[in-house]
């Protein structure tokens, strides 16, 4: 028997079609799962970035370089203002207990 380029092979239609179909799919498949794995390696990305930013953050917070948030900027404005009216009400509280000394 002798194969060289001229050598007649007889293939059926149909398993000729079954492998152009095979091939697509498979094909097709690959370049799914290449993106489905692009996808997945893009967000394990970010979610490391997100991670490292995080213990950035929580070290830099503890030490106060990142400043105030708004609502710690307005609760400690409302405790400034609740302090200053303790303190009128002392400075009251001491004057009419003055007043009284002085009536007696």
């Amino acid at each position: 028997m002798r194969v060289d380029d001229s050598t007649p092979i007889t293939v059926p239609l149909r398993n000729l079609i079954a492998v152009g179909v095979g091939l697509c799919l498979f094909v097709g498949q690959f370049f799914l799962l290449e993106g489905r794995i692009a996808t997945l390696e893009e967000h394990s990305r970010k979610h490391t970035e997100e991670i490292e930013y995080a213990k950035t953050f929580r070290f830099q917070w503890a030490r106060g370089e990142l400043g105030l948030v708004g609502v710690d900027i307005e609760q400690n404005i409302r405790l400034d203002h609740v302090d200053r009216q303790l303190n009128r009400i002392r400075e009251a509280g001491q004057h009419h207990a003055q007043q009284d000394d002085e009536h007696n």
